[in-house]
Formats: structure tokens, C-alpha cells, sequence
């Protein structure tokens, strides 16, 4: 009886153990939407090969296809691109710059370290890589980047522009990626992957740009899931070959359950999105804090337009990994740094592209839900328990 009891004993002690916790991390993951939970617990799940002729691989291609329509219904400007699915914001940026050696890779110093992997692969390929500083404040310098690239002018540029930066949650418009191409030349890929919900008007593609990637997971889907808009002008070497599935724009069998449960999330996400109310909350704690914790050299980082959720913070006399600790111990989810490197102890390489690389080790970043305004005493209430034994 034990064993088979066990797992429903698990369930149980996992989501009383989460009941207590107070989650602060929506930028590492999203919590799973309520409406994939509702899915996922329905178990009415289509098992046919979306490219099978029977009638069961014609219903699960039918899903798929409403899943499309649905997810193409939230984007404006939408028409010029093909909407192709994968495994995620790696996949989608490994992708686009899926280059030869004779072309050119530009991104800068603060993208997140996808970029920085497939920047290391193509230049062992002889590929030209072009690591552009970003400023102070978390912008970039236009004319730098334009002087930059002149000499490559006729040769095929690709660049990578963060609509949403994952750990300063500074919003770069997309109006400036549009500049830089008119200026350049150059292909330009979006990463998008903290933009839904995060952002006005981030369901606005630009149709000058030529490539977005999305990432599921950071708006309540499952992990391992992800869809891009391919420009239908912009000619790229697809990283998975396979059947022809998907146009012949990314082999592989179709993840039903992961374009399936995208779409519900999305669809979510886009109801429960909430700006001005998350402002409210982000500006409550940052200026309680700055002002309780002044003596310790409390600093706000990136306040310039940034996502409404988002809080990169630094603590000039303490460290971020200690401090993470304690949150940890009293109930509270937050990040030290990115989470895409996690248990590295070199600290926040954002930091250091800020020029701020002796504070590398001493921030935290708070990201939280839509909804979480709802509860904001008792996030202040818990951030106040542990920032009160270091004053």
C-alpha cells in the first residue's frame, strides 16, 4: 500500500510546501498558467502524429493549426512571418544564427548566454564576431555600433537585439533595432523571451525586423517549448532538418501538447496582464527599500523603461549569493543573477557589461506575476523580515 500511496503523499507535501513560499522569480519560469493545469489534469490529450493521414493524425493537425490562429490572433503585424515551433529561446537563437564563415555575428555584451554559446561555436567556424559594449545605464550606442559595422557593409550581417533584458528588465524599443538595420544592413533577431506581459505594446512585431523568438515557460507554459515569426523575406538555414514538418522551417515531430498548452498560456497571460498595477508594486519596493536601506548602499540598477515586474538590486556591503540564502530560509524565491547560470559563483555578468563589475557579486533580482499586486503588504512584510538583520 506504501507504494502506491507514496506519489499522492508527494503531491501533497510539494504544494504545502509551495503554499508557504512566497515566489519571486517569474523571469527565471512562470508558474504553469491555470488554464494548462486545467489541461494537463483533463488528460484529454490528442496521441496521433500531427503529419499522419488517419483521421486521429488529421484532428491532432487540426489542433495544432487552431493553436496557430490562436497564438497569430495576439500579435499585430503578423502577416509577412511564418510562426514555426521549438524547443525554446535557445533553439530559436541557435537558429538564426545557424551562420556560415563568411558572415558576420553582432550582440552585445549584456545578451543573455544563449548568445554568448553560439557566438563561442561560430567563431570556431571562422565566422567574424563582434562583441559591442553597452552603456551605463543598459542602452547601447547607435552611432558606435553603426561605425562598428561599416567596414562589413555588403556582406551578411546578423544581429541579436534584447526587446526585454532578463536580469535589469530594461525594455531596448524596437523602433531602434529598426535604425540599425536601415543603417547597417544587418538581419536582425528579437529575443522576446521576458517580453510577454512584461512590456506595452510587445505583441507589435515590426515588420522591418526579420526574426522573434518566444519562449513558453516564461509565461506559464511548459518548459521545452517555443515558437518564432520568420520574416517570409528572410532566408535562414534551418537547425533541425527533418521530414518537412513545419514548412521545412524546423524538423522533428510536432510537440502537440507543447503548441497545445502554448497557446492556452499565452491566451492567459494576455487576460491576466495587469501594467499598471505591477508598476504600482515594482515602484513600491523599490522606493520603500531604497529609502529603509539607504545605509547599505542600496542601489536600484537600469531605471530607465524597463518591464513593469522586474527589480535588479544591489547591496553594495553584501553579497548576493548570501542574500539569496536568506530569502531562501524564510520562504522567499529570488535569483542571484541570471538562472541560466546558476551555481556559478562569478556573479552577474550584466554587472560587468554595466561597467559595474566590482558589484558583480552583489545583486538579487526580484520578478514577480501579474497578480501579485494583490498580495503586495505581504511581499513587502517578507522582503522587510530578512532586510532587517543586515541594517
Amino acid at each position: 500500500m506504501g507504494h502506491f500511496m507514496w506519489p499522492f503523499f508527494m503531491f501533497i507535501s510539494i504544494n504545502t510546501y509551495m503554499k508557504d513560499r512566497l515566489y519571486l522569480d517569474y523571469n527565471s519560469t512562470a508558474p504553469l498558467a491555470s488554464s494548462v493545469k486545467s489541461y494537463l489534469i483533463s488528460g484529454q490529450f490528442l496521441e496521433a502524429n500531427a503529419s499522419s493521414t488517419h483521421s486521429s493524425g488529421v484532428e491532432a493537425l487540426k489542433q495544432v493549426d487552431y493553436s496557430i490562429d490562436s497564438i497569430r490572433n495576439h500579435f499585430k503585424n503578423n502577416s509577412n512571418f511564418d510562426l514555426f515551433f521549438h524547443s525554446g529561446a535557445s533553439e530559436g537563437i541557435s537558429t538564426f544564427f545557424n551562420l556560415k564563415p563568411t558572415d558576420i555575428m553582432v550582440f552585445f555584451e549584456s545578451d543573455h548566454p544563449a548568445v554568448h554559446a553560439i557566438a563561442t561555436i561560430n567563431e570556431k567556424k571562422g565566422t567574424t564576431i563582434i562583441k559591442m559594449p553597452i552603456l551605463e545605464n543598459g542602452y547601447f550606442d547607435e552611432e558606435k555600433v553603426v561605425q562598428e559595422l561599416a567596414p562589413y557593409q555588403g556582406k551578411e550581417i546578423y544581429l541579436n537585439y534584447t526587446f526585454v533584458h532578463n536580469e535589469t528588465g530594461i525594455v531596448w524599443p524596437l523602433a531602434e533595432a529598426e535604425k540599425l538595420k536601415e543603417k547597417t544592413g544587418c538581419k536582425v533577431h528579437v529575443d522576446c523571451a521576458q517580453v510577454v506581459g512584461k512590456t506595452e505594446q510587445w505583441e507589435e512585431l515590426n515588420s522591418q525586423l526579420d526574426f522573434y523568438t518566444f519562449s513558453s515557460h516564461k509565461f506559464g507554459g511548459l518548459k521545452g517549448c517555443g515558437f518564432s515569426f520568420v520574416h517570409k523575406e528572410f532566408n535562414y538555414r534551418p537547425l533541425i532538418p527533418g521530414g518537412g514538418q513545419q514548412a521545412g522551417l524546423r524538423g522533428g515531430t510536432l510537440n502537440i501538447l507543447g503548441i497545445k498548452t502554448t497557446a492556452l498560456a499565452l491566451d492567459d497571460a494576455i487576460q491576466n496582464q495587469n501594467f499598471n498595477s505591477s508598476l504600482l508594486l515594482r515602484d513600491r519596493i523599490e522606493q520603500h527599500f531604497e529609502k529603509a536601506l539607504e545605509n547599505l548602499g542600496f542601489v536600484v540598477l537600469g531605471k530607465e523603461l524597463r518591464a513593469v515586474n522586474t527589480s535588479l538590486l544591489c547591496l553594495k556591503k553584501q553579497k548576493g549569493d548570501f542574500l539569496q540564502i536568506k530569502f531562501d530560509m524564510e520562504g522567499v524565491d529570488l535569483s542571484y543573477g541570471s538562472a541560466c547560470s546558476a551555481g556559478s559563483l562569478k556573479g552577474s555578468d550584466t554587472m560587468r557589461a554595466l561597467g559595474k563589475k566590482e558589484f558583480a557579486n552583489q545583486v538579487i533580482r526580484i520578478s514577480f506575476g501579474p497578480n501579485d499586486y494583490q498580495n503586495s503588504d505581504v511581499i513587502i512584510k517578507k522582503l522587510d523580515k530578512v532586510f532587517q538583520t543586515l541594517t
